[in-house]
């Protein structure tokens, strides 16, 4: 076998690792959109007339073969369908292992008198008096920013609603 064909043929092997490691990496990347999570612990630490401070823990799970890191997140809470916090982080560095779960804080602190005049006297019945019965939806809806290896994703869709009474 003369040069010019031994390295025909490793170029050509090179170039099929490369395209099937693409292929591979492309197929993780889309079951990443297949992530699930969900919202637990929901806590009320503090609620006053001028400071409401919620806990809660998100639940992550990797339906991918690769560990991935999420990198930045940018998420809206909303009180009753009105926005009362933006969370946006762009240098997290939360690494979630392949085929499993993470656990991740994710507090929330806001002033109730920016919620607005019309959510202020049930944002009162419920914490303060808590005469209402009236449920309460707390959502978060944003996107989250991941990376494996060197290959970066962005906006993976967060849509969860939590009710509380």
């Amino acid at each position: 076998m003369d040069k010019k064909v031994k390295i025909t043929l490793a170029v050509a092997g090179g170039i099929a690792v490369l395209i099937g490691f693409i292929y591979y990496l492309k197929n993780n990347a889309i079951k990443l959109m297949d992530m699930t999570y969900r919202f637990q612990n929901f806590k009320l630490k503090r609620a006053s007339l001028t400071n409401v401070e919620v806990t809660s823990e998100v639940v992550l799970t990797n339906p991918s073969q690769l560990a991935f890191t999420i990198t930045g997140y940018d998420v809206n809470v909303q009180f009753q369908g009105v926005n009362v916090v933006n969370l946006k982080r762009g240098d997290s560095n939360i690494l979630v292992p392949s085929n499993s779960s993470v656990t991740i804080p994710f507090d929330v602190q806001f002033d109730p008198r920016q919620v607005g005049s019309s959510l202020l006297p049930l944002f009162l019945d419920v914490f303060v008096n808590k005469t209402s019965s009236e449920k309460f939806k707390l959502r978060y809806i944003g996107t989250i920013s991941a990376k494996y290896g060197i290959v970066g994703i962005s906006n993976i869709p967060i849509d969860y609603t939590y009710e509380m009474n």
